[in-house]
């Protein structure tokens, strides 16, 4: 890999680091982050403020910048994670005789970005580009699971906890508790809450700093979801998330792995040196 491409990977390196549009970092904390020396950090900072992908304030401290905010007008991302997720969500499809979707999170809403139907599936109205309550979906759940406390109690305080069945979720608490178990087991379980007769299974697509992007789903006939068939699906959910988080960021994907093994390595050396 020559200089100038890897100057690259880790000016991206750099621009990942921020979780949020209003976030400010330290220099020091975007180092510990992207694992740079500090002295590469504070150069790279300086050019990427100098193109305005990185705004820098009075006290040292960096957000990004206009230029990040331009580009993303122009990414269709609901696109972009569907046609990395499609022939994945088609096999499991395929080998499992279920419907799959993909969906993201809204506010209180998830918007449905994808869909693969089994040929006498009875949520084909669930269509590309629309929108149901988060509190009733498992899609939904695990994704407001994810949700800082006062991030998820101001999207709560939005909720009408319409029961659209007789098993739909319809308080605060109730909801809470829900989401509890979701944050546990790291999926989550519907029943009837948003169709009469149907049942669905849901895990998140997190990034490799765990932050929930999306969430994919496996539905069908809710007395076919015994324990074991749960089991199953939420296996195979699991299975392509790597491969989808993959596609959508590949050289992010092998940095994060090159990351992990210098910090095992680094770990590994300290236990030694401890017990010597």
């Amino acid at each position: 890999m020559t200089p100038k491409n890897r100057s690259v990977l880790r000016a991206f390196s750099i621009l990942r680091v921020f979780h949020h549009e209003d976030e400010w970092v330290s220099v020091s904390e975007i180092s510990r982050r992207s694992a740079l020396p500090f002295a590469s950090t504070y150069r790279l900072l300086q050019t990427l403020e100098e193109t305005g992908a990185v705004e820098r304030a009075e006290n040292g401290s960096y957000r990004l910048g206009y230029l990040i905010a331009a580009l993303s007008q122009n990414v269709d991302i609901d696109d972009c994670l569907f046609k990395a997720s499609r022939d994945l969500m088609a096999g499991i499809s395929q080998d499992l005789n279920v419907s799959t979707f993909l969906g993201r999170l809204n506010g209180g809403m998830v918007t449905f970005v994808g869909r693969v139907l089994t040929p006498n599936s009875t949520r084909k109205f669930v269509t590309v580009g629309s929108q149901f309550a988060a509190y009733s979906l498992a899609l939904g759940r695990v994704m407001l699971a994810d949700l800082a406390s006062d991030d998820l109690d101001e999207v709560i305080e939005d909720f009408e906890f319409r029961p659209l069945t007789p098993h739909t979720t319809t308080g605060r608490l109730e909801l809470l508790e829900e989401l509890a178990w979701v944050r546990r087991n790291g999926f989550a379980v519907e029943r009837e809450q948003t169709y009469l007769g149907m049942g669905c299974v849901a895990v998140p697509i997190s990034d490799d700093e765990g932050r929930v992007m999306a969430a994919i789903s496996a539905s069908e006939e809710v007395h076919k979801l015994t324990p074991q068939r749960v089991e199953t699906l939420r296996s195979e959910l699991m299975r392509v998330i790597p491969a989808i988080k993959k596609r959508i960021l590949p050289s992010h994907h092998a940095d994060a792995i090159a990351l992990r093994d210098r910090r095992q390595t680094v770990r590994t050396a300290s236990l030694e040196k401890a017990g010597s």
